[in-house]
């Protein structure tokens, strides 16, 4: 038999709203009652109504993140920790985490309108940005709060956190060169993506620095895939000239 609050209220003897406002932490309740409500509360397994609460306070305390892949990759490393990463802290603070996957395009952007209009959460974490990118264009005319993990071209203004990728892929083309390679492969992120596009840049700084040339051949693009990476990367050392 589920448990109401007015179960609670008959058991202490106090008002179905002072057990309402006991329960929400309400200042106007002392401590005492506060702790007499919650503890009976527990001792008769009172679970809440999360769907009534959210109404009340019309949000619904959940983050959503619509992962742009191809398919059902929730075994691709970078999207495994990342979701870790977020799901631990948005627990933290209270908050669910609504996950799905779209490919990258019109079926994604249908899918944060669809969320919007429901609506179902209150805000989206953003990942893999794009050069032009639609999901920020379309959240930020809706005044729909969001945060990105990357930037789009010419436009950062809105929540974000970024690496540097472009000085550290520079980094890294320098230390070969330093090494004493002339002939550096580079496999690439597809170019619509932002974070390729910098680390490009600092692939190309690299060589730049060093006074190396650049040879297009060795320039090939993946899906971000390990086992697109890995047979890419096999093409390159087993050619004739490598």
């Amino acid at each position: 038999m589920t448990v109401t609050l007015k179960d609670i209220a008959h058991r202490v003897g106090k008002s179905v709203t002072t057990v309402s406002r006991a329960l929400h932490d309400f200042d106007d309740v002392s401590p005492e009652t506060k702790a007499e409500i919650h503890q009976i509360a527990d001792e008769l397994g009172y679970i809440p109504n999360i769907h009534a609460q959210r109404l009340q306070k019309q949000r619904t305390d959940t983050i959503g993140f619509i992962m742009p892949t191809y398919g059902p990759r929730f075994s691709d490393p970078f999207f495994s920790e990342f979701l870790a990463g977020i799901g631990n802290q948005a627990a933290n603070l209270g908050f669910d985490l609504l996950v799905s996957t779209r490919p990258p395009g019109t079926m994604e952007l249908k899918a944060y309108q669809k969320n919007v209009s429901s609506p179902r959460v209150d805000g989206f974490i953003i990942v893999r940005t794009r050069q032009q990118d639609q999901r920020i264009k379309f959240l930020s005319q809706m005044e729909i709060p969001f945060v990105a993990f990357g930037r789009m071209l010419d436009h950062d203004d809105y929540a974000y956190v970024d690496e540097d990728g472009e000085y550290g892929m520079k980094l890294i083309t320098c230390h070969l060169a330093d090494l004493g390679h002339k002939r550096i492969g580079y496999l690439d992120a597809p170019a619509e993506f932002m974070f390729g596009h910098y680390r490009h840049q600092g692939f190309l700084a690299g060589l730049d620095d060093n006074n190396l040339q650049i040879d297009e051949s060795l320039l090939v693009a993946g899906d971000l895939t390990q086992r697109a990476g890995y047979q890419l990367g096999l093409n390159m050392l087993t050619r004739e000239d490598p």
